[in-house]
């Protein structure tokens, strides 16, 4: 029987968005976190890319709310990976995008403190960004952390974002 869940991971981690299509369409769980997974090394040409693919169709054993030792999903290592295309069509297949890892770090976080504002952008609607990490870190904290250049884009649109939504809320 093949691993669907960890070719889901390596797929979302590399970019391949064949291969998580055919993951997902294989039963894997969407919101799989693999206890052996290792980080691969970062493939900037990535086969497989099919851009223009917006939905897939999961196969009959797609759990959603699996966890594991270091909590990280195929999305979290999308988002690290900065996989946009990727994210976007996790979230378009109905992933979860609010499980944290073991340190609390939601997709949002790892965007944030990764400076990466499209990927900040694409998140921002699917997670509060007032979400805390175990150590009560939101992710405009720890984009504030480096404040310059990329990083001080992130930190005004999260700003900007907060606001509104408090404006909203009151």
């Amino acid at each position: 029987m093949e691993d669907w869940n960890g070719k889901l991971i390596e797929a979302a981690e590399n970019g391949d968005i064949e291969a998580v299509t055919l993951s997902l369409q294989n039963g894997a769980a969407i919101d799989y976190q693999d206890v052996s997974i290792r980080i691969h090394s970062i493939i900037d040409d990535c086969p497989g890319r099919t851009p223009g693919v917006n939905s897939i169709t999961p196969g009959p054993r797609v759990s959603k709310d699996i966890t594991d030792a270091k909590g990280r999903t195929a999305l979290l290592f999308a988002v690290l990976e900065e996989h946009l295309v990727v994210i976007q069509l996790l979230l378009d297949s109905g992933c979860k995008p609010d499980i944290a890892d073991k340190d609390g770090h939601t997709a949002l976080h790892l965007a944030a403190k990764n400076g990466n504002l499209p990927i900040t952008r694409c998140l921002i609607t699917h997670i509060s960004p007032s979400v805390q990490t175990h150590e009560g870190e939101t992710p405009y904290d720890l984009a504030a952390t480096f404040k310059r250049g990329q990083y001080q884009e992130v930190m005004e649109y999260l700003q900007v974002y907060m606001v509104l939504n408090y404006k909203c809320l009151h």
